[in-house]
């Protein structure tokens, strides 16, 4: 239970920036700068099926970010969304739910502009890894990942290592019992008509894995 909440605080923590400001998209000839976005950040846990979306609209330009305020509620999966208030950062709208099998889910909303989207989001399943019930420390420590992938360790102690292409967070790691989850981060930012950018940001989380990390 300690191994499953330090995880969920690991992927969970969101930064949230903002001011205030309602603008429809159509305003890039009076600042070509501007740009409205829709921010989706979505996690699946594949130990217990449960599944988060978060999304957030917002106006960025080169000086300032500010939300975005909609007239209308947005759905997931044909469901409205929860609205979260933060402050003066805007409306957050949040959907969760355990015990779920999705390939994919929707999104769907209608601009200030009269205009009504729905994106599409993919999801699909982590890499299986082939974990023994002992493994070498220098076998973990030259564990090979995907572009896209990372790894989260947390050993009996309950320190919690991270590793992925980009960091060798493994470094100083001990001998002894670990519990492993394996994710993989896809990002992505794309146009949809009328001026609105989609950022997407959706991490698969592997059940987890249990092993014994032993000496060379």
């Amino acid at each position: 239970m300690i191994f499953k909440n330090r995880i969920s605080w690991f992927f969970l923590c969101l930064g949230l920036v903002g001011g205030i400001s309602c603008v429809p998209t159509n305003t890039s000839h009076i600042n070509p700068n501007e740009k409205v976005y829709l921010d989706v950040k979505a996690q699946m846990n594949e130990d217990d099926q449960s599944l988060k979306v978060e999304a957030r609209f917002y106006v960025r330009d080169t000086s300032d970010i500010r939300p975005y305020f909609l007239s209308e509620g947005v759905y997931f999966n044909g469901t409205e969304m929860e609205k979260k208030f933060v402050d003066h950062k805007g409306i957050y709208y949040i959907w969760s739910d355990k015990n779920t099998e999705k390939d994919a889910f929707t999104i769907a909303f209608t601009n200030l502009d009269e205009k009504k989207y729905e994106v599409t989001f993919g999801l699909g399943n982590t890499r299986i890894l082939d974990i023994q019930e002992e493994i070498p420390l220098s076998d973990m420590e030259g564990l090979v990942l995907g572009k896209n992938e990372s790894i989260v360790v947390v050993d009996a102690a309950n320190k919690v290592y991270e590793a992925g292409n980009q960091k060798k967070g493994l470094d100083g790691m001990g001998i002894g019992e670990v519990k492993i989850v394996m994710v993989d981060t896809r990002d992505s930012l794309f146009q949809l008509e009328g001026k609105l950018w989609v950022k997407e940001n959706i991490k698969i989380l592997s059940p987890i894995y249990q092993t014994e990390i032993v000496a060379d």
